[in-house]
């Protein structure tokens, strides 16, 4: 075996995590549960994250790790920013091709840019605010 395909192969192995051998547990309402699986998935119904991830990262705040390893909270991060992205792209795409509509045209889309702005300020809360699981906006 060359020491190129023994250096490949060690690479390629990772790190175990220490194992969790403690439970933490604590009961919620229906609304306060709704609200946490909510912001463990996009709009799309995808999961980012399973509630214990979300809860466990959240509540321990993890900013830097020493095992390499892929953060769901800045997974979950990331997944907004990139919904954000979209929305405010398409939001872009709707204005320039519906220029050629008269006033009442107008109303409309600025109606629609409203509700989309209400929407993209919920989930820029929910982005800077993964601390507070069962917060809405204030």
């Amino acid at each position: 075996m060359t020491q190129n395909t023994q250096s490949t192969k060690q690479s390629k192995k990772q790190v175990k995590a220490p194992t969790r051998t403690r439970t933490i547990s604590f009961r919620v309402t229906e609304e306060e549960y709704k609200n946490l699986v909510n912001r463990c998935t996009n709009k799309h119904g995808e999961r980012l994250m399973t509630p214990s991830d979300f809860a466990r990262y959240s509540t321990l705040n993890y900013t830097t790790s020493t095992v390499k390893h892929e953060d769901p909270l800045e997974r979950y991060r990331i997944a907004i920013a990139a919904q954000l992205t979209t929305k405010l792209s398409e939001l872009i795409i709707s204005v320039d091709s519906r220029n050629y509509l008269g006033s009442e045209g107008h109303f409309k889309i600025l109606a629609e840019l409203s509700q989309n702005v209400v929407d993209l300020r919920e989930q820029i809360y929910q982005l800077l605010n993964t601390n507070n699981i069962v917060g809405g906006a204030s």
